[in-house]
């Protein structure tokens, strides 16, 4: 056996790479904003599992837990695994495993209310145990390969009396392949007084995305259809654009996209009859691997 791996290393310094593994990855989280008014989101994970066409799995443990404030990365990435040995395989889907609570730390997943105050934050178990969908093939040439997924905070954060509790929603895929759809949003619309409804400009104002096409929105609530993805909407710092949405990290496929001026009412654990999407007709789009679609309401 000490021969093989001798050899094995041999031959990967004679190819210039730097280790025996069939691949490497690299994997970068951020998130969408929630639907409420938070400072912080801080989750505690121990690593990724990542599972095969076959069913097999490949779990990447990291050296020690990190914990990150997801609510930083809603502009930016946070690198979380780089370099990590990938066996030669096709991968259809990945999990984060997250440390949680039960051992009395609730310092490890916590919520930073508007006010300052942190909130323990449960992590619900069933919904962490689901694989997430990946499309990922690995092959013999030692490559890097980039996957990037997303958290959508506003489909998995609730209030649970005294706590939150998250019910991960995420969205992944390898970075080359990964599409993305953004767009304005008429001002009329916006500051109508159908969307404001007493509120501020922009308040509440979000765009949902669901798979398939000519999809009967609704809210997040456990039954279909059950949107995948969300962004706010904001006001542009361009003053030709107006207000702006942005949905990255999507696979190739067809979706419907549609407008709310209740996003802020979004509470994933019940459905929400107060979510209403009636303010502007949905749109259809198809992206194919890599494409960057522009979707105006």
């Amino acid at each position: 056996m000490r021969t093989l791996i001798r050899l094995c290393w041999m031959l990967a310094l004679a190819a210039g790479l730097s280790a025996c593994d069939d691949g490497r990855l690299d994997l970068d989280v951020s998130a969408d904003r929630p639907a409420t008014n938070l400072q912080g989101v801080f989750v505690t994970l121990q690593g990724v599992t990542l599972q095969r066409d076959d069913g097999s799995e490949q779990r990447i443990q990291l050296d020690e837990d990190v914990r990150i404030d997801l609510m930083r990365y809603i502009s930016s990435d946070f690198s979380l695994i780089t370099g990590e040995a990938l066996d030669e395989g096709d991968y259809t889907s990945i999990r984060f495993d997250f440390r949680d609570n039960s051992s009395g730390s609730s310092s490890r997943n916590y919520v930073v209310a508007a006010s300052g105050g942190q909130v323990p934050l449960a992590i619900d178990d069933s919904a962490a145990d689901a694989f997430i969908p990946l499309d990922l093939s690995i092959s013999t040439n030692g490559n890097t390969y980039l996957v990037r997924a997303r958290f959508d905070l506003r489909l998995s954060l609730s209030e649970n009396g005294d706590e939150y509790v998250l019910r991960p929603v995420v969205r992944a895929a390898r970075d080359t392949r990964a599409a993305s759809v953004s767009g304005s949003v008429r001002n009329s619309i916006v500051t109508s007084n159908s969307c404001r409804q007493g509120r501020s400009n922009g308040v509440g104002v979000a765009v949902y995305l669901f798979e398939g096409h000519d999809v009967e929105p609704d809210d997040y609530d456990g039954a279909e259809p059950d949107p995948i993805a969300s962004s706010a909407v904001t006001q542009s710092s361009s003053s030709s654009d107006g207000w702006v949405y942005s949905i990255e990290v999507l696979q190739p496929g067809q979706y419907t996209l549609a407008l709310t001026c209740d996003g802020d009412q979004e509470r994933p654990d019940q459905p929400d009859d107060d979510i209403e999407f009636s303010i502007a007709d949905p749109v259809n789009f198809t992206v194919d691997e890599g494409d960057d679609r522009d979707e105006d309401f």
